[in-house]
């Protein structure tokens, strides 16, 4: 029954993120990308969409968790905020080490986020 449902615009616009995903690992060619991508834009039904994305690999093993990015996101904020604190305590002319302590709430932040990831990623291989 879902496969001759209609399909909504975020449906075609999933699809085709899938299938330029697919691409750009090689699993297919440009023509044929643009071929389904012609197919995906045309495509009335779940069936439809179905078909052309049958082959594939599975969405997970073509695009990479997002919890890896936003952990990268996060440690870059860390770092370029916690050198500008520690630039600012140095201008003051040091006295009392007080960026330490945003250094250490954030950074026992930072480090669960790391921890969640980790296991985020054991249990995608599990």
């Amino acid at each position: 029954m879902a496969s001759v449902m209609r399909i909504s615009d975020l449906d075609r616009d999933l699809a085709a993120r899938r299938l330029c995903d697919a691409a750009s690992l090689g699993v297919l060619s440009v023509s044929e990308l643009e071929w389904r991508l012609d197919r995906v834009l045309s495509a009335a039904t779940h069936g439809q969409l179905e078909a052309l994305l049958l082959d594939l690999p599975a969405p997970r093993s073509v695009r990479g968790s997002p919890v890896r990015g936003w952990l990268r996101a996060h440690l870059g904020a860390f770092v370029i905020l916690n050198s500008g604190l520690a630039a600012t305590w140095a201008a003051a002319g040091f006295g009392y080490l007080w960026p330490v302590w945003p250094l250490i709430g954030w950074g026992m932040v930072l480090a669960g986020h790391a921890w969640a990831a980790h296991l985020l990623q054991e249990a995608e291989k599990g």
